[in-house]
């Protein structure tokens, strides 16, 4: 009895309040305390990303001929008795299809609930043609950007008499956090397929811009093309307004100014069964050129698990090079204590954590740091391949500070101090 407890706690909780926004159970309008509850794997699927919001999925690529809907739902009520039976409808373009009666007898009594249960299936075919039967007005749905696309579907309650509660009496947004209820009325068929989220392309000015467009389309791009447009930026010159492909070619840019600039095209896909899917954005911003490059007083402190079980929290203390090979990529050096410079990605780390075995460990390979679009990284691979990265990177005038991390639990915190000038800003990684 204690979700009977709960809606009647709610109806005298709400049973004053002048404002229906404020009523999430709209109780004014029930009759005898009798609603639908999702269970089971329909509402846990309510939270799941994969369902995007929806009790069940479909695929706008699929042949979905053989597919079914399917919720299960307990009756919540003083008395089952009241039931007569659930009307099924789909809404679509304003207009309510009853599509399903599911009567009384289908509620059954189940061993984990007070209330009586039932699993209601209804096929693909007969939902699809209730909405219109259309499947290209159905696009993916993308739970990153908020672009659901779905068959709608409410359920009315019937009681014995004669009374019906309609879907419109219950507000689901405002229980959606509820652990014991989730209302069965407002449900969501949500249609799925490929897409892509959207992307950031940086360039420098005088680059031409391509973009691998099946790159992160989630969902597979086989058989699916693209046609992008873009606005004129007068600010950028080079542009290719419009254009198709798998690759999007969008021209030679250049900045014409001093500040920022981006073009934003706009991609649209077709799906293999000539559907128009989701369309994404390619956005361009132009980099600051990076100026890193110089010789700089290093302090650097051990840090995580070294040689594969010790920690390690020596400190090293000494010079470290960063010279520019190309346009924002950095070979790293160190001056080792006896005066010979090395190749040294750690900027000391390895010195302080190996000792007199650090040339020995040292990872080499085509290890570089690399400054981008005002983000700090690395590129390469050593003779290991492991893999680095920053967890953490701070400016403050003439100090940079870094923490470096690679795939073996290494890590440092770097101190760098150049003399010459004070570090540009921002730099993010």
């Amino acid at each position: 009895m204690k979700y009977l407890n709960i809606i009647l706690f709610l109806s005298l909780v709400f049973s004053a309040c002048e404002d229906p926004e404020l009523d999430p159970l709209q109780v004014d309008k029930l009759k005898k305390g009798s609603t639908l509850a999702l269970r089971g794997e329909s509402y846990d699927n309510i939270s799941n990303e994969a369902f995007a919001t929806g009790v069940d999925t479909f695929n706008v690529l699929a042949n979905n001929a053989n597919e079914t809907f399917t919720f299960t739902c307990d009756f919540v009520s003083e008395n089952f008795s009241d039931l007569q039976s659930v009307d099924v409808f789909v809404v679509a373009k304003g207009t309510r299809t009853k599509v399903l009666n599911v009567p009384a007898s289908a509620f059954k009594d189940v061993a984990e609930s007070n209330f009586n249960r039932a699993t209601i299936s209804i096929p693909f075919t007969t939902l699809f043609n209730a909405a219109g039967g259309n499947i290209c007005d159905f696009k993916p749905s993308d739970i990153v950007s908020g672009a659901i696309s779905y068959i709608d579907i409410e359920n009315d309650i019937n009681l014995t008499d004669g009374t019906v509660v309609p879907a419109s009496a219950i507000v689901n947004s405002s229980l959606t956090e509820s652990t014991a209820f989730y209302p069965a009325h407002k449900l969501r068929y949500v249609a799925k397929g490929p897409v892509s989220a959207p992307v950031k392309a940086f360039l420098s000015s005088g680059t031409d811009l391509e973009v691998d467009l099946t790159q992160g389309f989630v969902g597979g791009a086989e058989g699916v093309t693209f046609k992008w447009t873009a606005e004129d930026n007068p600010n950028v010159s080079g542009e290719i307004l419009s254009g198709e492909g798998n690759i999007l070619k969008g021209g030679t840019l250049t900045n014409l100014t001093t500040k920022k600039q981006s073009v934003v095209y706009t991609v649209v896909p077709t799906l293999p069964n000539g559907c128009q899917g989701l369309p994404f954005t390619v956005t361009t911003a132009f980099c600051n050129a990076s100026d890193l490059a110089g010789t700089f007083s290093a302090k650097t402190t051990g840090a995580g698990v070294w040689g594969g079980s010790d920690a390690c929290t020596s400190v090293w203390e000494g010079t470290v090079i960063w010279e520019e090979v190309t346009e924002g990529v950095y070979n790293v050096k160190t001056i080792s204590p006896n005066g010979d410079t090395f190749v040294d990605i750690s900027m000391g780390g390895y010195y302080g954590c190996y000792g007199t075995n650090a040339q020995a460990n040292l990872p080499l390979g085509d290890l570089r740091i690399t400054h981008q679009c005002d983000r700090l990284g690395f590129i390469g691979t050593s003779q290991w391949d492991e893999v680095y990265k920053f967890e953490d990177v701070k400016v403050s005038g003439k100090k940079l500070t870094v923490k470096w991390s690679n795939t073996y639990g290494e890590s440092s915190i770097v101190e760098l101090t150049r003399s010459d000038k004070d570090w540009p800003t921002p730099i993010t990684f």
